[in-house]
């Protein structure tokens, strides 16, 4: 379960933004890049992101929290809070005993913030992500 509640906030970050119905995240080819502790968690990782697949980002406040609401249904998550502030934007979601928080900045062609996952025994990751926007989709 910690796995799909990791990947469900990943996916959060590819594609949340802010409150209004503003372009905060563009259509196209992404690179991602995910470090802990300032060291690499490997290599960028390419991601061809869709209209579709940023409308979550660039919608009003009550559209992102509908998709994020979805989105944890399925994945037997909670949404506990969600807070936007023009291009920064923090989730905090609950799936079994894991707690995840996504704070992020959005820019358009870039993104960039940290997602803490935190265990119930106590264990704490914090996982610092960055992505750029490298041009239309192949």
């Amino acid at each position: 379960m910690r796995h799909a509640a990791v990947t469900t906030v990943g996916l959060f970050l590819l594609c949340c933004g802010g409150a209004t119905a503003q372009e905060r995240l563009q259509p196209g080819l992404w690179a991602t890049t995910t470090s802990m502790g300032g060291k690499p968690m490997g290599p960028a990782v390419d991601k061809c992101l869709t209209a579709q697949d940023t409308r979550s980002a660039n919608g009003a406040l009550a559209e992102i929290k509908a998709y994020l609401d979805a989105e944890n249904t399925k994945n037997k998550c909670t949404l506990k809070d969600l807070k936007v502030a023009g291009s920064h934007v923090t989730i905090m979601t609950a799936c079994d005993d894991t707690n995840l928080v996504s704070d992020m900045t959005y820019g358009g062609t870039t993104y960039e913030g940290t997602m803490t996952v935190a265990v119930e025994d106590g264990m704490k990751q914090v996982m610092t992500i960055k992505g750029q926007r490298k041009g239309a989709c192949p």
